[in-house]
């Protein structure tokens, strides 16, 4: 989760809790009431603050469960009951508030208004809103076929940041229909492109098998090249190794 985090605003107390009994503070419901008092101000600092609040508030939720599933389950308890209200922030007119509670919502249990809400974001002007919706998606949306599909459509090989946002998005759910584009990744002449394609290939483990021809020539080609390309080449060799030995009689006997 940390690699994708929110910089929330740090807020010293809770402003929406309800004290559940017998709970602790990281385990106190979240009035909705409250939040819905707060997202209805003109004072667009106190609208980010509310949804920052809540996010700072997962962050604890699965830090106190130790992650894991147990950390999901927590966290998911803690953000469904506001569902609603931050589907609704996803559209506030400031890029701010949208970009939190899109990562907010990357903690509620998969449901397709969610998954609808993050996809439209998607598109917005904030490349930070993008970027939070995609980890929300990559999060709550790999069981709608309408969100994987639209995920691959962004493996755009004409918009690097598009490119590099979806291929985290295949490669955490091992999405092998993916493949295809992110081989063809591997051609771009964005150097971005090819290392997304790269990365993403090498989660795929052994479904890479058939990526493993266009990674080696593509490695050749690098290692061709004049200017100094040294970075990329380790990576392609990494993920050459990581595919081979996903797919040896060794690992797959284990």
């Amino acid at each position: 989760m940390t690699a994708w985090r929110v910089l929330a605003i740090g807020l010293a107390a809770c402003l929406f809790c309800a004290p559940l009994r017998g709970t602790s503070a990281a385990q106190e419901a979240i009035d909705a009431a409250s939040l819905r008092h707060e997202l209805g101000k003109s004072d667009e600092k106190a609208r980010v603050e509310a949804l920052a609040t809540i996010a700072a508030r997962v962050d604890e939720t699965n830090r106190r469960a130790g992650g894991g599933e147990e950390g999901i389950e927590r966290m998911r308890k803690l953000v469904d009951p506001i569902r609603s209200e931050l589907v609704g922030a996803t559209k506030d007119p400031s890029a701010a508030v949208r970009a939190v509670a899109a990562y907010d919502l990357a903690w509620t249990t998969p449901s397709r208004e969610t998954a609808a809400a993050l996809t439209r974001l998607m598109n917005d002007e904030s490349k930070d809103v993008r970027r939070n919706a995609m980890t929300g998606l990559m999060m709550i949306g790999s069981e709608f076929p309408e969100v994987r599909k639209k995920v691959l459509d962004a493996l755009n090989l004409q918009d690097p940041g598009s490119y590099e946002m979806a291929a985290s998005v295949v490669a955490y759910w091992e999405a092998d229909e993916a493949l295809p584009r992110l081989i063809a990744g591997l051609s771009s002449e964005s150097y971005s492109i090819k290392a997304a394609a790269a990365r993403a290939i090498a989660a795929m483990g052994a479904k890479a098998h058939i990526a493993l021809p266009s990674l080696r020539g593509e490695l050749a080609a690098v290692r061709r090249e004049e200017q100094n390309q040294k970075d990329l080449a380790l990576l392609l060799e990494r993920t050459i190794g990581e595919v081979e030995r996903s797919t040896s009689p060794t690992s797959t006997a284990d």
